[in-house]
C-alpha cells in the first residue's frame, strides 16, 4: 500500500493506519457535532472536552514511524491509499 505516493512498509503500517483511522473519526465526530452546538452553549458545568489534550502529538505514539512523516497524512491520502472509506 502506499500513501502520499510513498509506499508503505510492513513495519509502519499500524502508525499510518491508526492516524487514518484517528483523521477518519475526527471527521464523522466533526460532522455529528455539527448539530450539537446548541447543546454545547448550554454547557453550564464548565466542563470542557479534553480529549484532543489527552492525545499525543503525531510522531510521538507507541507506533510512531521512520519513514513516513505521520504529519504529511490527511484524510483524503488515507482514502486514496485504500486505508479507510469515506
Amino acid at each position: 500500500m502506499t500513501i502520499n505516493g510513498v509506499a508503505v512498509s510492513e513495519a509502519d503500517m499500524p502508525a499510518v493506519q491508526e492516524r487514518c483511522d484517528a483523521l477518519s473519526t475526527a471527521e464523522s465526530t466533526e460532522a455529528l457535532s455539527e448539530g450539537n452546538e446548541t447543546e454545547e452553549a448550554n454547557n453550564v458545568s464548565g466542563e470542557t472536552d479534553t480529549s484532543e489534550a489527552d492525545a499525543p502529538a503525531v510522531n510521538e505514539g507507541a507506533n510512531a514511524t521512520t519513514t513516513i512523516d505521520l504529519d504529511t497524512i490527511d484524510l483524503q491520502a488515507c482514502v486514496d491509499g485504500g486505508f479507510v472509506t469515506q
